[in-house]
């Protein structure tokens, strides 16, 4: 029979807590893991649904603004008038095509006929892809959000400025 005196410790307890400190120091905890889990799969996650809800709505637009002028008369100038649309724009990739509705003047028309072809001269149709792409990626940052509005508007003025810089005025 083994006898233990008062202060000594025993040998399976000491055994056991030297066993949880190790185990302690080399496992994180269930909450560290948790924490760790969502940091990086859940703000990755979030990353990439954003990412991927951004180019699935860019991509459903298209179709459906295609689907919306599907229905078209064809001009002179290979310029398609649709009733579909409350303002023209230029639409494709490899061929863009350009879009006005119906309604406008004769000398309106010539302008904004001006307008839309300087767009697929300076290929801006590629240029706001890119950029929506880039938005796309980087939606979560504000000033990305910012830029990509300017950029917009900031060709737009270009095309108006080279379109009326055409004009006789």
């Amino acid at each position: 029979m083994t006898v233990i005196e008062i202060g000594e410790e025993l040998p399976a307890i000491k055994d056991y807590f030297e066993d949880e400190k190790t185990e302690s120091l080399d496992k994180p905890s269930d909450k560290e893991n948790k924490e760790s889990f969502f940091q990086k799969v859940g703000f990755g996650g979030l990353w990439l649904l954003g990412v991927v809800l951004m180019l699935l709505y860019g991509m459903i637009s298209y179709a459906r603004l295609k689907k919306k002028v599907s229905v078209f008369s064809l001009n002179e100038d290979g310029v398609r008038k649709c009733e579909e649309i409350s303002s023209p724009f230029v639409l494709g990739i490899f061929s863009p095509k350009i879009y006005i509705p119906f309604g406008f003047s004769e000398k309106t028309e010539e302008y904004i006929i001006k307008h839309e072809k300087a767009h697929i001269e300076r290929k801006d149709y590629l240029s706001k892809i890119i950029a929506f792409i880039a938005l796309s990626v980087h939606w979560f940052n504000p000033f990305v959000w910012i830029s990509f509005v300017l950029f917009c508007k900031d060709i737009e003025y270009a095309c108006a400025e080279k379109a009326i810089g055409e004009f006789d005025i």
